[in-house]
């Protein structure tokens, strides 16, 4: 009846309300237990394996690609890349699968960094002796001394940000094409700022791609509508890019990250 129908709208936005609240807090619930699992899971392992037993993955292809002390602001951006997913993904399903993505990665990562230990000492030059601009040159120091040399193969942090940009291309080509392009530049940074071995690369790649393959690539497409979000979302999230890089900056500039470099 019309009264039926009238109620029955009336309801309706209140429902969609209480059931967005519902998924902003699932998603907030998702995404901090996702950083606990990474962050507690890869500085215990890095404190609890001794480097001596650690392994390289030195190549020829290493001593080819040269370091490049600026790379390290698009190393740095792996942080914020990874959060990508709550800017980008609207679906209700896709999120929760990427987020399942994410804790599958992390966990085989770990699995890998305790069983097969690899250092990076070798590769790393010292902060003091690059020649670079004063903010590179501490940007640098500050990545040496928190991101132990170890933890490496595959690289987990590579693995997060193709499992991120494969996700928005799930959502939105276009999305997709430029989290492509953003992680393929990561690819290059986290061998030419020196953290991390070409093998250890690739093997982040691939560690991704079978994520991906397992728990996204068979969800059904999303309908555009409800697969992600509009350009302003994703503008507010470039915002907040630049704004960490405003603050890593203003560190620097206030001499608030100790002496390093």
């Amino acid at each position: 009846t019309g009264l039926d129908a009238m109620s029955s709208s009336s309801r309706s936005p209140r429902r969609n309300q209480v059931s967005n609240r519902r998924f902003f807090l699932e998603r907030a619930a998702q995404t901090a237990a996702l950083v606990v699992f990474f962050a507690g899971g890869y500085f215990f392992v890095a404190a609890s394996v001794p480097h001596a037993r650690a392994h390289s993955l030195h190549s020829p292809i290493d001593a080819w690609i040269p370091f490049l002390p600026n790379s390290v602001f698009v190393y740095f951006s792996v942080y914020p890349l990874a959060f990508s997913p709550l800017f980008v993904l609207r679906s209700r399903k896709l999120f929760r699968r990427v987020a399942a993505a994410y804790a599958l990665v992390i966990a085989v990562s770990l699995t890998c960094f305790a069983l097969y230990p690899v250092t990076s000492v070798e590769l790393r030059p010292e902060p003091s002796s690059v020649e670079a601009g004063a903010f590179t040159a501490w940007s640098l120091a500050l990545l040496y001394a928190y991101d132990p040399p170890v933890n490496l193969f595959p690289s987990l942090h590579l693995a997060i940000v193709v499992v991120a940009a494969l996700a928005a291309r799930r959502a939105r080509p276009a999305y997709g094409a430029l989290g492509m392009i953003w992680a393929s530049a990561v690819a290059v940074s986290v061998c030419t700022v020196k953290q991390h071995f070409v093998l250890d690369a690739v093997a982040g790649i691939a560690l991704a791609g079978i994520a991906y393959a397992c728990l996204i690539r068979p969800l059904p497409q999303p309908s555009p509508e409800h697969a992600y979000y509009a350009w302003p979302i994703a503008a507010l999230y470039v915002a907040g890019v630049g704004l960490c890089y405003g603050l890593l900056y203003a560190v620097y500039a206030r001499g608030l990250g100790g002496s390093l470099g």
